[in-house]
């Protein structure tokens, strides 16, 4: 999960003029928290939603047995990579956030579904995670879109205090840390996949239940972003929960039909593989079983009260953390190794150079970049072409750099 990148909003009087309202609602909607270098209005664009935050409000309100005319404020807190985060503050202090994903959030009912399933399964394990009042996976609602309603963590976030403490005091929370991993190691799990509360998924949807939680929770299709990505989302393939990574491994090639391979002989060649796993993988079984981690522990993602107790703030990762073996990764074929390795490095080394371009800029992956950086980027993007443009050797060098600049607005739906 993105860090949320802008410090709270002003709050929102409710007593406000229709123009006031106005301005204030495409706040509201639209991402506000930065800006992109390239592609910006996609970006823009996948990051707008509109709702009904009248509806959002008595839904919040109710969920805490209030009325919505109890609620004191109401602002945006931040935006990440997934979502738009907001809280609402009642008159008598009682402050909760509420959660929506992004339009382009993939797999939308999926997702919001299961990261509610798992932040209620490991708080049942005695893991610090916020509690969910109310939630929707379903846009078709009266708030238009799905949210998750849930208490807001109290403390500090760990990136904020992390330089205000003793070596004594890290120590402790690295600690709390461990403590936390190692009780979502023990909670049991039937299959790979991502967990979710039985009752919210169709009748149809194979699952397999957790027998030490009265069969309220389950594990499902795998929600992980990586099967779901763009217009991976409309490919009809299984996603079901496997319960070895052999048969993971089948459907995982079935669904991005291999072009230099005959799919039947690599079909025999995993099926042979079944053969030999039993030689290959650690024989204890503890190594095998499928496992809980969160994944992004980064100390964005905790907040550390004055006692030094630790709280994860989201699971969001999470969602892809059961399909992964104790072990970690299943082992991979090297066929064509020798081709395969030399466009790894060559990749990696061409990789390592966009880094080294897009540090000297100041932007991430995607382009983001904060506001007050912006211009800064702007203007280093524009004098790193012009260097390279100097020192083209020819003119079709020149003229593949002006169309193919990766810092400049391009085709995505073109990408191959």
């Amino acid at each position: 999960m993105q860090v949320l990148r802008m410090p709270p909003a002003a709050i929102r009087p409710f007593a406000e003029s229709a123009a006031a309202r106005t301005s204030h609602e495409t706040g509201i909607f639209d991402y506000t928290s930065g800006r992109w270098l390239y592609n910006e209005q996609r970006r823009l664009d996948e990051r707008r939603l509109t709702f009904n935050v009248s509806a959002l409000l008595t839904a919040a309100a109710e969920s805490v047995n209030r009325q919505k005319e109890d609620i004191k404020s109401f602002c945006k807190l931040g935006e990440g990579g997934f979502n738009r985060v907001f809280e609402m503050t009642m008159h008598d202090g009682l402050r909760i956030i509420a959660r929506l994903p992004y339009p382009s959030t993939q797999p939308k009912f999926l997702a919001t579904s299961s990261e509610v399933a798992t932040m209620d399964l490991v708080r049942r394990h005695s893991v610090p995670t916020p509690l969910v009042y109310a939630y929707s996976a379903d846009a078709n609602n009266p708030v238009g879109s799905e949210y998750i309603v849930m208490e807001r963590i109290p403390g500090r976030s760990l990136t904020d205090i992390w330089y205000e403490l003793c070596d004594k005091e890290r120590v402790k929370i690295l600690g709390k840390i461990v403590d936390q991993e190692a009780k979502l190691f023990k909670i049991p799990l039937p299959a790979y996949g991502s967990i979710y509360k039985t009752s919210d998924l169709p009748n149809n949807v194979d699952h397999a239940g957790l027998e030490a939680d009265a069969g309220q929770f389950c594990v499902g299709p795998d929600a992980s972003l990586e099967y779901w990505f763009g217009t991976r989302s409309q490919l009809d393939v299984s996603r079901s929960p496997g319960k070895e990574c052999t048969r993971s491994t089948l459907e995982y090639c079935e669904m991005f039909n291999y072009e230099k391979v005959n799919p039947d002989e690599h079909i025999r060649t995993l099926e042979k593989f079944v053969q030999v796993a039993a030689h290959t993988v650690p024989a204890e079984e503890w190594l095998r079983k499928p496992v809980i981690r969160h994944p992004d522990l980064s100390p964005n993602n905790i907040f550390v009260d004055d006692d030094c107790r630790t709280g994860l703030s989201s699971l969001r990762a999470a969602l892809t953390a059961t399909k992964r073996p104790h072990l970690v990764q299943s082992l991979s074929l090297q066929q064509h190794a020798d081709e395969t390795m030399e466009k790894m490095l060559e990749q990696e080394d061409i990789d390592k150079k966009m880094g080294i371009l897009r540090d000297a800029i100041g932007i991430n992956t995607d382009g983001w970049v904060a506001f007050e950086r912006y211009d800064a980027a702007v203007a280093a993007a524009k004098h790193i072409k012009a260097e390279a443009l100097s020192y083209a050797e020819n003119e079709l060098d020149r003229e593949m750099i002006e169309q193919h600049w990766p810092f400049d607005d391009f085709d995505e739906d073109g990408l191959c």
